[in-house]
């Protein structure tokens, strides 16, 4: 069986959501509802960039659960956000994300976000999490939305997810945002912290 890369997109907006049994927390520590690629340090980890305590998240979309494609993608997710989008590589189990505030859309567009930021939990690099900060010159382009695309953080040159509607299809991952000029890290060099 060939392993596939993992995308799942969470939003914190459980004001519309009755919450039932199956998105209970497995136990008092889950912060990412229904989500099984955060261990408990990466759940605080992301809470702790968000800057918000007491934060809760409900899974919206899950790649291998879902689908896929730009649609599978944009039929869970349009009209959702704020919204962590957490990506885990095929090879390596790396973990890295975007977060944004502004809702998901096909309408293609470059969005503007002055909380959006980028994120890697694990790394092949073997540094700690870190967090990337939208640049106060690029917030115009801190996502963009497309039909034919997942997620995009940036342009296409920081983090995409490229999706394929075929049978077979993968997600190909490109993920560049350690050197992106669209986001950067409390020092403001990129990638560097």
């Amino acid at each position: 069986a060939t392993s596939l890369p993992e995308a799942m997109v969470v939003t914190n907006d459980l004001t519309k959501v009755k919450i039932t049994d199956e998105h209970q927390p497995k136990h008092s520590g889950q912060l990412f509802i229904g989500g099984t690629l955060l261990n408990d340090i990466h759940q605080l980890e992301l809470n702790k960039f968000y800057a918000k305590k007491h934060q809760a998240w409900r899974l919206i979309y899950k790649a291998t659960r879902h689908g896929f494609s730009a649609s599978d993608f944009h039929s869970h997710c349009d009209g959702k956000g704020p919204t962590m989008t957490i990506i885990q590589s095929k090879e390596g189990d790396y973990l890295f994300g975007g977060y944004t505030a502004v809702p998901w859309s096909s309408k293609a567009a470059f969005k503007e976000d002055t909380t959006a930021f980028l994120f890697t939990l694990t790394n092949p690099h073997c540094q700690p999490a870190t967090q990337f900060h939208i640049d106060d010159k690029q917030t115009h382009r801190a996502v963009t939305h497309h039909s034919n695309a997942g997620p995009i953080f940036g342009t296409r040159n920081s983090i995409t997810t490229s999706t394929s509607s075929s049978h077979d299809s993968l997600i190909k991952l490109i993920s560049n945002f350690c050197h992106s000029l669209f986001y950067k890290t409390q020092s403001g060099l990129p990638g560097n912290k």
